[in-house]
């Protein structure tokens, strides 16, 4: 069983979770790198913390194949971590339809009927989950080229599971 998100929508989902809030792995680990590289005039503070990384200079670390620091689970490729290709799914649900596509799944494992997917936000609860337009906001903040680079970057998790691609109207 996989479960595939729209890579757009899974991007700023792992921004907004992993940079947006006091983290004590992502911020030395990723963070302090990204500043160093990509943020001109950095402060002492930015460089020694490795907080307040913005989008765009996220996006930079992203499409950099000299990339300061590797890739992560949270931004990876769906098909360079779950390897479709080689692993014969037998059920590919999606985000967006989780719920359903998990209680679907449930129904044909024969899992007791009492057994659903869970209903709550377990991190960062009071804020709104990552939605198309959440996403919107954030690839607003780049240039059309580093749209359409980052499209090109997720094509192929675009392609293998269907989804089309986002904000045409921004490129």
């Amino acid at each position: 069983m996989l479960f595939v998100r729209e890579p757009f929508e899974k991007l700023v989902s792992a921004f907004r979770d992993k940079f947006e809030h006091p983290n004590n792995y992502y911020h030395p680990v990723f963070g302090r790198p990204i500043v160093s590289k990509y943020r001109a005039n950095a402060t002492k503070e930015a460089l020694r913390t490795g907080s307040g990384v913005t989008f765009p200079e996220f996006i930079q670390y992203l499409l950099d194949v000299h990339r300061p620091v590797g890739m992560d689970i949270h931004w990876e490729h769906v098909n360079r971590l779950c390897s479709p290709c080689v692993i014969d799914y037998d059920f590919i649900g999606r985000f967006e339809t989780m719920e359903e596509d998990a209680n679907f799944f449930l129904h044909l494992v024969k899992a007791p009927q009492n057994l659903t997917f869970p209903r709550f936000k377990d991190r960062h609860s009071d804020e709104e989950r990552t939605t198309t337009q959440i996403t919107r906001q954030y690839f607003q903040q780049l240039s059309p080229s580093q749209r359409q680079r980052s499209y090109d970057f997720y094509y192929m998790d675009y392609l293998m599971f269907n989804y089309s691609k986002p904000f045409e109207d921004l490129y």
